[in-house]
């Protein structure tokens, strides 16, 4: 009997044994990924058939000689760029914009953010094109529009029109080029999408001619080491330039010690010289004369547009101004850019031995530049990594937990008497971070702020933070969460109210404080004539949520910038001599509301 129970015992002992080695072999593997994961020489995959486009269905929406100021796939702040942005006669508004192939308006966007006036074609051979940050729509267009915002009494709204209501033929002026919603200046912003998929496809892959008689530069290579816990606080592995465009006094055998390395380069591209600059969709890494990397941007689904910040090394661009495309792929890299990825682009260098290396680059038409040099395994190298490319000062009074990108995250320490709450779901981060969250040092006019991690470090989608003070607070639905950047800037964040706790859902880590907002939006400025009307408004620190005017008592349409603060817009009919009325109405994010009374008299 007692050898029967010793030998049960041992079959527990053991399972409880195999089941911690276990775990902590899955929590080794998400610390040091790629030791686990290249240690093995992954299969080769075989490239997917091309896509074939069609070459003469769709024509460029501008007329003239075209001239980008963004191409596709370019990088942008958070997010890849989805389209080319067409230059307007070097920045003017009211281009004619000009219908891409036949088909019918399938959507109609009027918004003060994002694409702004934006226009969306279905063709029937399964795509659609979108113009956006458009001024405004033709007649016919505009009218549909206009009638049903005034029948809704709502100034921005989207709609779906039937494939019956706005029919379309190839080259039909449909509007006319702006600078509405979150454009920088005026252009316009032209997408071809997969009907089905909404995946945004490169236009220049459907026969659109572009003059490009420029080849890209490769401007630089820097080495990555990858064993370095510093990772996990900065973000980013130390990294050295091993390779600048032309000096020729530079040697190509650079020296390392034995170990897993990546790469990472810098280049630019142009159309002709002084143009805007333009993203390089190509780029493959050999090492030994085999492709082991490459990347071709030529579609992307909206749900990827993000993860541009781990294509590229985010803490590196944000705290030290330098873009670094990796030549690697993080943990977090689902991008489905890479035709060959072999060891995720890593590879490891043995004592003693030599082994070329050479990254090409390649634009749209086919021009190329490359760079080749060796690297040697050495025991006792030294390439000049600095100690961390990333300096965080050491804040003990900060807590820390390991946080992963292959499960949900969640983190609550005690703020005072307060209690302050992290959620980052499955997904969210890029790769395994000390998370670091406690009351920052740093006071903003007088607030106590927290530092949730640091804005250097990048995440894919929205998380949350909770805030439950002890005491309840006296009409918390006035309280609002500000993130600031990181030169100092307020950024209002949404906040929801739930039993005396407030919550909110940014899509950037950094600094965040609490400040309870009583006070108004403010109007300034107003101007009124004969043909219509302008003013200002603006609210800190929550922002303006909602404007509402009506002229003699019935509801106004108008047009709001929140680039620079101003509502403007036109009467609907000429107005008649006499005395006037507008009411202006307008609700911040927390409900404060300002109401003015202009009257004019014409």
């Amino acid at each position: 009997m007692s050898r029967k129970y010793l030998i049960i015992g041992s079959l527990i002992s053991f399972s409880v044994l195999f089941f911690i080695l276990s775990f902590e072999k899955e929590r080794i593997h998400e610390t040091t990924v790629f030791k686990e994961k290249c240690s093995t020489q992954a299969p080769k995959k075989e490239r997917p058939e091309p896509v074939r486009y069609p070459q003469d269905f769709f024509a460029w929406p501008i007329r003239g000689e075209i001239d980008l100021s963004g191409n596709f796939g370019e990088i942008r702040t958070n997010h890849f760029h989805s389209g080319l942005d067409i230059r307007t006669n070097k920045g003017q508004t009211g281009i004619p914009v000009y219908a891409s192939g036949d088909g019918y308006i399938g959507r109609i966007n009027v918004s003060p953010y994002g694409y702004g006036n934006a226009l969306y074609i279905v063709h029937p051979n399964g795509y659609t094109t979108v113009y956006g940050h458009l001024d405004r729509f033709v007649h016919t267009i505009e009218s549909y529009v206009t009638g049903i915002q005034y029948q809704r009494k709502e100034a921005f709204l989207e709609l779906f029109p039937e494939n019956s209501v706005l029919r379309i033929k190839k080259g039909d002026l449909i509007a006319y080029s702006g600078n509405t919603g979150g454009s920088a200046g005026p252009h316009l912003h032209f997408e071809i999408r997969d009907s089905k998929s909404s995946e945004s496809i490169d236009p220049l892959l459907f026969g659109l001619k572009l003059k490009d008689i420029s080849a890209p530069i490769l401007e630089a290579l820097n080495l990555y080491a990858f064993e370095n816990t510093k990772h996990f606080e900065t973000g980013t592995y130390r990294v050295a330039k091993i390779y600048t465009k032309n000096k020729s006094n530079e040697t190509r055998n650079v020296k390392v010690t034995p170990g897993w390395y990546g790469l990472g380069a810098e280049w630019k591209d142009y159309l002709r010289p002084g143009s805007f600059r333009m993203g390089v969709p190509i780029a493959r890494l050999y090492l030994e004369g085999e492709l082991i990397l490459e990347h071709n941007i030529k579609r992307m689904p909206f749900e990827d547009w993000r993860q541009v910040n781990c294509y590229m090394d985010h803490p590196v661009k944000e705290l030290k101004d330098q873009r670094i495309i990796k030549l690697f792929r993080d943990n977090g890299n689902r991008l489905n850019i890479y035709p060959v990825s072999i060891q995720e682009g890593k590879f490891f260098i043995q004592a003693k031995r030599t082994y070329s290396i050479k990254v090409v680059i390649e634009d749209f038409p086919g021009y190329k530049d490359s760079a080749e040099f060796v690297l040697i395994g050495d025991d006792n190298a030294d390439i000049g990594f600095p100690p961390e490319i990333v300096s965080i000062p050491e804040q003990p009074e900060l807590f820390s937990r390991m946080f992963f990108p292959s499960q949900n995250n969640s983190f609550q320490i005690p703020v005072g008497n307060d209690s302050l709450r992290v959620d980052l779901p499955k997904g969210v981060l890029y790769d395994t971070i000390n998370f670091r969250l406690g009351i920052s040092k740093y006071l903003h006019k007088g607030h106590q702020t927290w530092e949730v991690m640091r804005s250097s470090i990048p995440v894919n989608d929205s998380f949350t933070i909770t805030f439950k003070p002890k005491t309840p607070l006296q009409d918390p639905d006035k309280y609002i969460f500000i993130r600031l950047t990181d030169t100092k800037a307020e950024r209002p964040e949404i906040t929801f109210t739930k039993n005396n706790t407030l919550i909110c859902k940014p899509k950037l880590l950094g600094n965040f404080y609490i400040v309870k907002d009583e006070s108004g939006p403010e109007v300034k400025n107003i101007s009124v004539g004969k043909n219509g009307f302008s003013l200002n408004v603006l609210d800190k620190p929550g922002g303006v949520n909602k404007i509402e005017l009506a002229l003699d008592g019935n509801w106004q349409l108008f047009q709001y910038d929140p680039k620079i603060d101003l509502v403007h817009g036109k009467w609907p009919v000429a107005l008649k001599n006499g005395d006037h009325v507008l009411k202006i109405l307008v609700t911040d994010r927390v409900g404060n509301k300002s109401e003015i009374l202009k009257t004019f008299k014409l």
